[in-house]
């Protein structure tokens, strides 16, 4: 396998990690040996793992046990200290990719500060190269976030801007996006209007990052804000 189509299974990952995950774990996991030294040959090693699946008699099946919540500033020497929460709504079309989480606990923490309310999300048309954005998240999770001596998680903050018409559901943001970091709000640096949420990218060679413009949250939002 060479890189050309190491690329087009990373953006077909990007466009829908739910449908391509075990290319997720066969392409992280020879990431992570090849970091370490562990290999030499990074695309052998992705196609040898290939050939062990396609010979591989057994099947793997299962169900998400948790999801997961961390929150910058502090220290969290396992995964289990994070916070549960649950999946109350998600959008009706995977053209969108959204979804709203609620805490088990149903509060959030007093260290978060509030910023982005949905009666202030941007429900208007993106311009692009008109207006400058941010975007703050966690690509690769905890492999970036989380600093090996502190075990504080820290996220990533990145100025940016569309960089391409808007299309129905999503735009185009300039700059790089990585696994991990998608559900990542991008806003606008100067009204803090919320823009857009974070949940993909086109991988080739470069990669361009994608997002689900916020006015389709906000739907979303008013429709379940009721039941939560």
């Amino acid at each position: 396998m060479g890189r050309d189509l190491v690329d087009t299974y990373n953006a077909a990952y990007q466009m829908s990690p739910t449908k391509f995950m075990l290319w997720g774990m066969i392409y992280t996991q020879a990431q992570n040996l090849y970091a370490q030294g562990k290999i030499s040959d990074f695309y052998g090693y992705i196609d040898s793992l290939i050939r062990q699946l396609k010979n591989c008699k057994r099947s793997i099946t299962g169900n998400m046990l948790s999801i997961s919540v961390g929150y910058a500033g502090i220290n969290y020497t396992h995964e289990d200290e994070y916070d549960r929460c649950d999946v109350v709504a998600v959008s009706p079309s995977d053209d969108m990719d959204i979804a709203i989480l609620q805490l088990n606990k149903k509060r959030t923490p007093d260290i978060v500060k509030f910023v982005f309310s949905p009666e202030n999300f941007f429900t208007g048309t993106l311009e692009p190269q008109k207006d400058k954005l941010m975007w703050i998240g966690y690509p690769r999770g905890n492999m970036m976030a989380r600093d090996q001596i502190t075990h504080s998680i820290e996220p990533q903050i990145r100025n940016t801007v569309c960089s391409k018409v808007p299309s129905k559901y999503s735009f185009e943001f300039q700059g790089e996006s990585l696994g991990g970091a998608s559900g990542s709000p991008i806003f606008n640096a100067e009204t803090f209007q919320l823009v857009g949420v974070l949940w993909g990218g086109y991988t080739t060679g470069a990669t361009y990052g994608l997002a689900c413009q916020a006015k389709y949250l906000k739907r979303l939002y008013d429709e379940e804000v009721g039941n939560i």
